[in-house]
C-alpha cells in the first residue's frame, strides 16, 4: 500500500543543510520523512509512504519518499502561470465567499496623502516603517494612560518584512491616495499580537546594535564596489526604533553577529543616539512598543527573550493597530487624508575620505523604483543600470554627503 500525503507550502531537506540526522538522500529527520515549509505557498510538498502489514494486523512504514512540487511558474515575460488545475467542484463551492473576501480586502477604507513604499527600506528611514512606527507609538501612549508606567517615553521597533526578502517582486507600494485592507497586509505581512517592553537607554542601543547587523562593513581606502547589504540577514531582523535619532557607522565592524552573539565587543556602529536632542542616559527607562515574535526572544535580540525586561501584552494584532491608527488620523484631514511620510530619525554616519566610495545596494528593478530614486539626495541608480544574478538593480548610495 502506498499512501501519498501533501503538506503545503513545503520543501523536502536538501543540500543546504549538512547536520546530523538529516538524510538529504531520503528526505528524513532521524528517520522521519519530513517537508520544511516555503514561502507565501510556492510548493506543495509530498511524502510517500509504502506501508507493510504487521503481524498483529496493524501497518508499518515499510519505505518513504520525499518531494517537493512548484505550484507555479514565470512564461518568459515573467508573469505567473499555474501549473496545477483548479478543482472545478471546489471552487464552485466557495465562489461566492471567495469574491467576497477579495472585496472586503480589496474596498478602501481611508485616503493617505503621500505612497508608501519599502524599496529604499534598508538605506534610509522609509514610509512602511514610519507609519508602522507612528501606529504604534499612539497605541503605547494611551495604554499607559492613567498607570504607574504614564510619562515614560514611549518607542516603536518595527522592520521591514517586504524588502526583497523574497525576490524582487517582494516589496510594498501603496500610492497615494485609497488605503485598503490588503494595503495594510502588504505594511505588515505576519500576524503578530502587540507586545510593550519595559527597557534601559543602554538596551536600546544595544538593540539598534543588533539590528545594524544588515550591513557589511565598509572599507574606506578603495573605490572598488562594494555591497553595503549582507543578505543574508533576514530583513524582519532589521529593527528601526522611532522616537530617538541615531546615525549608523558602517565603516565599523559589527558587533553582533546574524545569529546574535556579541562577537566585537569594542564596536559601535549606533553613534549620536539621541532622544529629545540629548544623548540618550543609558540608565533611563523606556516602553518600546513591538510584537510577540520581537518580545518572547525572536532574533536573538540582546535582554529581549521575554523573561529579562518586564513586558505588557496588548489583546490586538500589530496590523488591527496600524489599520485603526490610519482610520483615525485620516479622518483628521478627510479630503488628503494620512500622511505617510518619513521623519528620518537615523541615517548612515558620514564617512571622511579622500576615496571616492562606489557603495551599492540591491532593490527593485521596477521603472517606479528610478522615479522615487531622483527625490532622494543619496541614492542613484548604476548608469547604466546593473542588476545582479537574481535580478535586483544595483542603485548606489552616497556616504559622504
Amino acid at each position: 500500500m502506498v499512501i501519498t500525503t501533501a503538506f503545503s507550502p513545503a520543501m523536502p531537506p536538501n543540500d543546504g543543510f549538512e547536520e546530523a540526522g538529516i538524510d538529504n538522500v531520503n528526505g528524513t529527520l532521524n528517520g522521519v520523512p519530513a517537508v520544511m515549509p516555503g514561502f507565501f505557498g510556492n510548493h506543495l510538498g509530498i511524502i510517500d509512504l509504502e506501508l507493510e502489514p504487521t503481524e498483529n494486523g496493524g501497518w508499518q512504514v515499510a519505505s518513504s519518499a520525499v518531494s517537493n512540487r512548484a505550484i507555479s511558474t514565470k512564461d518568459a515575460e515573467g508573469n505567473f502561470v499555474d501549473l496545477a488545475e483548479a478543482d472545478g467542484e471546489i471552487a464552485a463551492a466557495i465562489e461566492l465567499e471567495h469574491k467576497a473576501t477579495i472585496d472586503w480586502v480589496s474596498e478602501p477604507f481611508a485616503k493617505i496623502s503621500a505612497p508608501i513604499f519599502s524599496f529604499f527600506a534598508l538605506v534610509q528611514d522609509d514610509p512602511s516603517i514610519q507609519i508602522v512606527a507612528d501606529a504604534q507609538i499612539a497605541w503605547g501612549s494611551a495604554f499607559i494612560q492613567g498607570t504607574e508606567l504614564d510619562g515614560l517615553p514611549v518607542l516603536s521597533a518595527a522592520a521591514p518584512f517586504r524588502a526583497g526578502r523574497n525576490g524582487v517582486e517582494d516589496y510594498t507600494h501603496v500610492k497615494a491616495g485609497d488605503i485598503a485592507m490588503l494595503d495594510t497586509v502588504s505594511l505588515y505581512v505576519f500576524p503578530n499580537t502587540i507586545r510593550m517592553v519595559k527597557v534601559s537607554g543602554g538596551d536600546v542601543k544595544e538593540w539598534l546594535e543588533r539590528s545594524a547587523g544588515q550591513f557589511n562593513q565598509i572599507d574606506m581606502s578603495t573605490s572598488a564596489e562594494q555591497n553595503l547589504l549582507d543578505t543574508s540577514y533576514p530583513t524582519f531582523n532589521f529593527d528601526i526604533i522611532d522616537g530617538v535619532t541615531f546615525e549608523i557607522d558602517v565603516t565599523q565592524p559589527k558587533r553582533y553577529d546574524n545569529e546574535g552573539v556579541l562577537i566585537n565587543p569594542e564596536s559601535s556602529r549606533i553613534v549620536n543616539l539621541q532622544y529629545q536632542g540629548q544623548a540618550i542616559d543609558p540608565e533611563a527607562d523606556f516602553l518600546v512598543v513591538t510584537n510577540n515574535y520581537r518580545a518572547s526572544g525572536g532574533g536573538n535580540f540582546p535582554a529581549i527573550d521575554g523573561s529579562s525586561r518586564e513586558t505588557f501584552e496588548g489583546p490586538d494584532e500589530n496590523r488591527g493597530v496600524l489599520r485603526s491608527y490610519i482610520i483615525s488620523e485620516a479622518a483628521k484631514s478627510p479630503e488628503t487624508g494620512l500622511d505617510p511620510s518619513a521623519d528620518n530619525n537615523w541615517r548612515f554616519a558620514k564617512v571622511s575620505t579622500d576615496t571616492p566610495l562606489n557603495v551599492v545596494f540591491r532593490t527593485s528593478p521596477l521603472d517606479d523604483v528610478a522615479a522615487i530614486a531622483e527625490t532622494l539626495p543619496a541614492v542613484t541608480p548604476t548608469s547604466p543600470l546593473k542588476l545582479d544574478e537574481n535580478g535586483f538593480a544595483l542603485y548606489r548610495i552616497d556616504l559622504q554627503q
